[in-house]
């Protein structure tokens, strides 16, 4: 009763229930069981597309941020290129300093990377 599992309130009993009253509410759970298990084999297969489809969308969701943080290392690479370009280093080997580059990322906070 607590659960509200039987639907029928006149199977309901008033205080002890008798050997038939019991039979009647487990025909009438069995009957319901059976209701449920039908619909949950109707739609299986589209519940089974339902979550093949949003475990691809996370995938893809995953491979866009991977590569967005990627284009961001890279952009701050390029940049930091061109500042020194601009400041008149001349020599290629010392535009791409790749030991200053980490050290930049935390200076500009976790929003460069993530």
């Amino acid at each position: 009763m607590a659960e509200n599992s039987i639907r029928r309130k006149e199977l309901l009993p008033d205080g002890n229930p008798t050997i038939d009253e019991l039979e009647a509410i487990g025909e009438h759970l069995r009957i319901r069981l059976d209701a449920i298990h039908l619909i949950e084999q109707e739609i299986r297969p589209d519940w089974e597309n339902y979550r093949e489809t949003h475990k691809e969308l996370d995938k893809l969701h995953d491979k866009a941020i991977m590569q967005n943080r990627h284009a961001r290392l890279i952009t701050l690479v390029w940049l930091r290129a061109h500042q020194k370009m601009a400041s008149g280093v001349s020599s290629p080997a010392e535009w791409f300093d790749f030991k200053s580059l980490p050290s930049h990322l935390i200076q500009m906070g976790t929003k460069a990377i993530f």
